[in-house]
Formats: C-alpha cells, structure tokens, sequence
C-alpha cells in the first residue's frame, strides 16, 4: 500500500466519498440538459518530471499551460506516452465496467516545481456537471504532495532535480457514454473544512 510520500496515489470511491459532504446522483439519472447525469469511481495519480512523456498531446515540458484535461473512452492505449506509469498504463489497458456496464476516464495533468508539488484531486462528492450541452466539468482541489523525503533515493532525485514536474492522473467516470462532450473543463473548488 503506498506511503503518503510515495510519487503514487490512489483513490478509490470510499477515499471520495470521504473527501467531502454531499449527495450523489441516482444512477441513471439525466441532467436538465438531458446529458447523463456521471459519477468518478476512483483513479490514480503520480508525480514525474515534466521531461517524462506521460501523454500524448499532453502537458508538454517548457509548455504555457498548467493544466490538460481530455476523455478517452475505456481500453485507450493510444493515448499513453513511453513514460506512462505503468499501473495507469494497466488503467489504459484493461477494459473496466461496473454495474452500469460501462466506464470512460478523465485525464488530468498539472504542473507544479519541485519546491511546491501539487496535484488536482476531485472536489469532495461535487460529481462532474454539464455546463450547456456540450461541455463535462470536473471540479478539483489543489492538494500538496508533502515532502519528497520517504521516496527512493532515485524517484527524489529525479524529481528534486527536475525544473518542473507534472502530476498526471486518470479518473475512472461512468456511466459511460455514447457520444462524448465537445469540451471538457476543470473548475477550480476551494476546500471547505469542518471544524
């Protein structure tokens, strides 16, 4: 199981049950745009140098923007990069399905430094909406890595020499869907904590 420091991370649906307060979806259900209405089932995350082809077309090094989300439908190889962690390659690879029959991913990457690593994570039981008919929204919080120290000593120094790094994850979404949006965005939520 891996250490809060490890350069992985998973999240499974009880970890996003967790994250916040909220109610889910009925199943099934459509938006009021007639979209149907999508769940995340859970995903993984890791940390690697932006120099790392995890993606293509993804995040590139040198690159202006700070952030890169798509969809690929279940079983999308073609979208990993050389350098793609290989238990998110295995995500890529593996057809999943659930009660529903069926799953598709989201793709997100985020740039951070070495000084400060970052990543985007689901924003508490917020499920992705539809904003007009032709766009999915995942909302996300920015949460830390925490130090690079309980890493092995090659990862850390891979990652502490790099100039930027790039966290890429990939979220299991369902139900799947038969006609993918036109955009896809990520909308920023800030964390509420309860006291």
């Amino acid at each position: 199981m891996p250490s809060r420091f490890d350069a992985l991370r998973s999240l499974s649906r009880r970890d996003l049950l967790a994250a916040g307060a909220g109610s889910l979806l009925t199943l099934g259900a459509t938006s009021a745009l007639g979209r149907p209405s999508v769940r995340l089932t859970g995903g993984h995350a890791y940390l690697h140098p932006a120099a790392d082809r995890a993606i293509d077309n993804g995040l590139q090094q040198d690159g202006e923007e700070q952030a890169y989300v798509t969809l690929v439908a279940d079983e999308a190889p073609d979208v990993a990069g050389p350098d793609l962690d290989p238990d998110i390659r295995e995500r890529l690879e593996t057809p999943e399905t659930d009660e529903e029959g069926g799953v598709f991913h989201a793709i997100i990457q985020t740039r951070s430094t070495p000084e400060s690593p970052h990543y985007l994570t689901p924003a508490g039981l917020r499920d992705p909406y539809w904003r007009g008919r032709g766009t999915l929204v995942f909302p996300v919080t920015v949460e830390e890595w925490g130090s690079l120290d309980g890493m092995d000593d090659d990862k850390r120094e891979a990652l502490q020499s790099a100039e930027e790094l790039v966290t890429t994850s990939i979220w299991g979404v369902t139900p799947a869907l038969n006609f993918f949006p036109n955009n896809v965005d990520l909308a920023q939520v800030h964390r509420e904590y309860v006291g």
